[in-house]
């Protein structure tokens, strides 16, 4: 029989005593990478064997070594050591987070712009935009291009997939329906 690890995403949604145990029994460190998360659980098994031997006022229970005093001394620094080992590595996960952060917001503000937030009124036609994404950014192409001769090119497509990948295929086949809608004229000849 295989233990196998269910993972459990903290709801905010649900009542305070069970959004209370979900924070409780959460891994915060599984989004980390694995050195990182190694190093982390490291530092915090460090950490309670410090406050252990302070507790027992030994290093090695039920041996009295060395005396208290130095055991006082050793639990201290190994605790302080550990403690800020966990906070160098928590705070470059904060600023990898952030990093990351920043640039889905970015990539959000890009898309916004990518798509067309106003129409020219067709005669005989009434159309608005509305894009929200499932996530930040998402594959999903519309486009409104007026061709030569008083045509207009209603562009529609959907990437397969979600998030940057899909949105960075969307953003290129929008240049290539631009750059091939400004040569080719025909309908039939965008559409291949």
């Amino acid at each position: 029989m295989r233990l196998r690890f269910i993972r459990v995403q903290p709801d905010p949604s649900s009542g305070p005593l069970l959004s209370a145990i979900q924070y409780a029994f959460y891994d915060f460190t599984r989004e980390m990478p694995r050195s990182k998360r190694i190093v982390t659980w490291v530092a915090i098994l460090i950490r309670g064997y410090a406050i252990y031997a302070l507790a027992v006022r030994s290093l090695v229970w039920p041996l009295m070594w060395p005396s208290p005093i130095y055991a006082f001394i050793v639990s201290i620094v190994l605790f302080y050591a550990a403690y800020t080992l966990m906070n160098g590595i928590l705070t470059s996960e904060l600023v990898r987070k952030t990093q990351l952060e920043s640039d889905r917001m970015a990539a959000r503000k890009i898309q916004q712009t990518l798509i067309p937030q106003a129409l020219e009124q067709l005669p005989g036609y009434e159309m608005k935009t509305l894009y929200r994404p499932f996530r930040d950014v998402g594959g999903d192409y519309f486009d409104v291009i007026d061709l030569q001769g008083g045509r207009t090119l209603l562009a529609v497509a959907d990437v397969s997939g979600k998030g940057m990948a899909a949105a960075l295929l969307a953003a290129t086949i929008q240049a290539l329906v631009r750059s091939i809608a400004n040569v080719e004229a025909e309908p039939l000849a965008l559409a291949r």
